[in-house]
């Protein structure tokens, strides 16, 4: 295994088994290259995609390194949940910003609180790393997701653009 964990260390410990509102069995941690394979499937199931997974394995071992980036699963009986945050410094907040990337959870989890959870697990972590705010973005199609981060008290203030470079990943 590779030293993955090092820049959370202090940090894990804090965070470590605090937040454990869904259940006595199921628990947030950082994730480790141990949980790659279920992560993949939670972001094809995500995705409605079967992404390259030697593309997929690369990138996800990278950012593991990258103190820029926080992965972290909810665990009962193998992965049911997985949530990520990547941290930038934009030049028109004059912060530190984090940004979820992906939050998602298993089909056959979903509303029993785990994604509550995970969001509390991911906005909590963000403060702990000195984030001014927490933003995302999330497909248009996506409404019940809407509804979901307007429950945990996020704003819909702007709209994201994109425009494709080249070839599609999915």
């Amino acid at each position: 295994d590779l030293p993955i964990m090092d820049f959370l260390d202090g940090m894990f410990y804090t965070f470590h088994g605090i937040i454990n509102t869904v259940g006595s069995d199921t628990m947030i941690r950082y994730a480790t290259i141990k949980d790659a394979d279920a992560i993949y499937e939670l972001i094809c199931e995500l995705e409605e995609t079967a992404f390259d997974k030697d593309i997929f394995f690369m990138h996800y071992k990278r950012n593991l390194k990258d103190d820029k980036f926080i992965y972290m699963v909810d665990e009962n009986s193998g992965v049911i949940a997985f949530g990520s945050i990547y941290f930038h410094y934009p030049l028109h907040h004059c912060a530190k910003i984090a940004e979820i990337e992906e939050l998602c959870v298993k089909q056959t989890h979903q509303h029993q609180g785990i994604g509550s959870k995970m969001f509390t697990a991911l906005c909590t972590s963000a403060k702990e790393k000195g984030a001014l705010q927490v933003e995302l973005s999330c497909n248009k199609t996506r409404q019940i997701a809407h509804a979901f981060y307007k429950k945990q008290g996020m704003m819909q203030q702007h709209d994201k653009f994109t425009y494709p470079l080249g070839k599609e990943q999915k």
